[in-house]
Formats: C-alpha cells, structure tokens, sequence
C-alpha cells in the first residue's frame, strides 16, 4: 500500500513538472523564430530572473547590451520582454512606431488590488480613446493650475518611465518584435551613449553648448522619455528646475564640507535613478 502510494505521488509529481516545463515552451516559443532578438539562454520557469542584476539594473543592462546589441530579449519569468537601447533604436521604437508600441504591459499588483481597465489613470492605461481623453483632460488641468503661465513663478513653491508593450507585430533593427511583447526602452543607455556623448559618464556642459557659447538642445537628451507616453509633465518640470535653480544660484555657492567626498557620478538605482548621498553646504553670496 505504501509502494503504491510512493509510486502515485512520485507519478503526480513527474506529471507536475512535464506540465510546468510545457507551458514554460509554450511561452517562449516566438524564440524560436529566426528574427527574434536574441538574448540570455532563460531558465525553466524563472526565465532570466537571476541573471539580471535588479540592485543595479543600468549597469546590468548595459553588460547585456555589450554582449547580445542594441536590441536584446529576457524572460521574466513567463513574460517575453525586449530591450532597447541607444538613441536611434530608441527613437525607431518610440516615434517612428509610436502608434504600436504606445500600449501598457498589465500590472497584475494593481490588477489584484482591485482597479479595473477604466481605473488605471493616464500613467497605466492601455493606449487608446479612453486615455486620449484622461491624456486631454490632465493638459487641461495642469494649464488652469498654472503650467505655462507667468502668474506659476510667484507659486511654484511625473508619467514614469514605465514599459510599453506592442500593440501589433513590429520591426526594429531587423528583427521581429511579435504583438503583445513588453518593451523596456532603455533611457540610461540614451543619456549615456557614447556615440553621441563625448563624456558620458561626466558632468560636461558643453554638450549642450555650441562653439560660440550658446545653448544647444540634444535630442538624445530625452529624461522625459519620447513619444506618445513621454511625460505630460515635462513642461512644468522643466520650469520648475530653471526657476529653483536660478533662485539657489543667484543668492548661495554650493561648496562640500571640509573632510567630505565630492558628489558621486554613480548613481544608487530603486525604481529611478537617484543621485548617490552627499553633503553640501550653502554659503550666502
């Protein structure tokens, strides 16, 4: 009786796990495509989970980049993501394909707490009317608070970088990328190309200045992101930095204490990239 029963668990457990390693192919089969970017060899089940450092993703992804081009696959688990890096790969996927690629991947976190398709927000709603109107709506709203009025500078006192996903079978840089697929376009590698940056692992202002002295915008400077997704906030934020800036500079000098490092270039990544701790002090002018 007890053979049996060892030899029925033993059953049930084989048959678990062919089952398990079946929809594991099923939900990789676009790799077997000849066109799919390529990418790390996943794991069962887990995909590329453990090979993607997520305490410091930049510098991960940009190992990646290194080895597989500007346009590489992971599995998260059992779902297919693409990468995209550098500023024309980016720029074919958010412009040039900016109706296809403008979709959200679900959130089953924010699925699970309970908002339904018409709950989401204009961050996390799936493109279509329904955030063309949410989109609409916030422009509105932001204006009448002030954004792009004068009359804010006496009161000034973001849509994150979030993946896409496709809409549509699409084509970037060769490759196919299948309907359905989420995309991570990769900012870091943007503002950190070095095909386009002379220095870009250091502050260097003059890439943003011309030969004469006088301000240049670089269009691979894009911290806002690009596209139909870019952040409706930019105008506001970009007032706001000026505005800060300007009134800091203008009655304090910014020097580090006796004894302290210089502020770092690394950055510390959570869901943002934020710069590393630092200590500064701020003397009257």
């Amino acid at each position: 009786m007890e053979l049996l029963t060892g030899y029925g668990l033993g059953s049930v457990a084989i048959f678990t796990v062919l089952f398990i390693l079946l929809v594991d192919l099923m939900h990789r089969r676009q790799r077997w495509t000849s066109h799919y970017p390529p990418g790390p060899v996943p794991l069962p089940v887990l995909g590329n989970l453990l090979q993607v450092d997520f305490n410091d993703m930049p510098y991960s992804l940009y190992k990646l980049r290194q080895r597989y081009g500007d346009v590489f696959s992971l599995q998260m688990a059992w779902r297919p993501m693409v990468v995209i890096n550098g500023l024309k790969a980016v720029r074919e996927v958010l412009v040039n394909c900016g109706e296809d690629t403008a979709d959200r991947p679900p959130v089953p976190a924010i699925q699970h707490m309970g908002y339904g398709p018409k709950a989401k927000g204009v961050v996390l709603a799936p493109y279509g009317p329904e955030w063309r109107e949410q989109r609409r709506f916030s422009v509105s709203t932001m204006r009448n608070f002030g954004l792009g009025k004068k009359s804010l500078e006496q009161w000034v006192t973001d849509e994150a970088d979030l993946p896409h996903m496709t809409s549509r079978d699409i084509e970037v840089q060769g490759f196919l990328i299948p309907k359905g697929t989420t995309l991570f376009p990769n900012l870091s590698s943007v503002l950190k190309d070095e095909t386009v940056w002379e220095k870009p692992l250091q502050f260097h202002p003059e890439h943003f200045l011309d030969a004469q002295g006088h301000f240049v915008k670089h269009e691979a400077f894009m911290p806002f992101s690009a596209g139909r997704r870019a952040c409706l906030g930019e105008p506001l934020a970009r007032m706001e930095l000026f505005l800060f800036f300007t009134c800091l500079l203008q009655r304090f000098s910014f020097l580090v204490p006796d004894g302290q490092p210089r502020p770092s270039d690394h950055g510390v990544f959570t869901f943002l990239v934020s710069p590393s701790p630092y200590e500064l002090c701020a003397v009257t002018r």
